[in-house]
């Protein structure tokens, strides 16, 4: 165990474990095993393990990022925030009056995006240290403002790839033109890059994919409504409003999973058997057996963001 960690004993399925409260000279982090989970509030853990909630916060959590000083940065309901390394720490307010409630959020070269309803915003730092926000897409049609998911091009960290109300418009020169796609007549909620494409989860044409992110065809098998999408091995599962929906690499098709509408997904970067299913409402779900078999954890009702342990694997999950 880490030092500083909270301790955590591994209990079965839906183990709640609330720990101690950290002494002088500790601090309050997860191990860099743990899945991070955005509900009202964090949660941490692993499938199979037990859970324990960061800090008191109540928030709806709709996005987390990883930083490389060990915070994490959030975006909630209420606007943005910093968690820092000690997570029994206060969070620290990064919005200002103009960013409410946040739905999605992407690393970039100038800094964090972060995606609300009334476009996609970056920010700077005024005389007074105070973070001001400024959207770039105000001058787009109002759907396609409405930002539910971001994703910066692997190939080029200046363009990003984001998924609105109105379908998948695209950034260039970090967000200082855009336009549209051709994905452009659908809400788009989950967007990820696998091998050299783009994949898209769509409320009206289900699962799309692009090499380019600006002409979009459909993907067999997977024409329901698709709110979430990650890759697992050479299989695509997604998060439909009835479970999950798992294409294998020659097509075929079989559904899985808990009866819900799955928000999010996570994939273990260590085991491509290992699955995270976040639904809205039932809780938290995960497999061992690539959804052979699934349990609940108990620990939660309503999932929106899934963050896969450190070291890579692929989650979708803003909507």
């Amino acid at each position: 165990m880490a030092v500083g960690h909270r301790p955590r004993a591994r209990g079965g399925v839906g183990s709640f474990c609330s720990g101690r409260e950290p002494g002088k000279g500790e601090g309050v982090r997860e191990e860099a095993t743990d899945w991070l989970i955005g509900v009202d509030g964090i949660v941490a853990g692993t499938p199979g393990g037990s859970w324990e909630r960061l800090g008191d916060y109540r928030y709806s959590v709709n996005g987390i990022l990883r930083e490389a000083d060990g915070s994490l940065t959030v975006g909630a309901s209420n606007g943005l925030w910093q968690v820092p390394v000690d997570r029994s720490e206060m969070w620290v307010q990064l919005a200002d009056e103009t960013l409410t409630e946040v739905m999605a959020l992407s690393h970039s070269l100038v800094g964090t995006v972060a995606g609300f309803p009334y476009g996609v915003a970056v920010s700077r730092i005024d005389e007074a240290g105070n973070p001001r926000w400024r959207s770039l897409t105000e001058h787009l049609r109002v759907n396609a403002r409405f930002t539910n998911t971001i994703l910066t091009d692997p190939d080029d960290p200046t363009r990003w790839i984001v998924g609105t109300e109105g379908g998948v418009i695209i950034g260039q020169g970090n967000g200082e033109s855009w336009e549209e796609s051709d994905l452009n007549d659908s809400p788009v909620r989950a967007l990820i890059h696998t091998g050299d494409s783009f994949l898209a989860g769509t409320d009206l044409k289900g699962l799309m994919q692009s090499r380019d992110g600006c002409r979009w065809e459909s993907v067999d098998g997977v024409d329901e409504a698709t709110f979430a999408v990650a890759v697992a091995g050479d299989r695509i599962i997604a998060g439909s409003e009835h479970g999950v929906v798992v294409r294998a690499s020659e097509g075929s098709r079989i559904r899985t999973g808990p009866r819900a509408l799955v928000r999010c997904l996570g994939v273990d970067p260590n085991d491509p058997d290992i699955w995270v299913a976040g639904t809205d409402p039932g809780g938290l779900w995960f497999t061992v057996d690539a959804g052979q078999t699934w349990q609940n954890t108990g620990v939660v009702s309503r999932v929106r963001t899934i963050v896969v342990p450190e070291g890579g694997g692929r989650e979708s999950g803003n909507l």
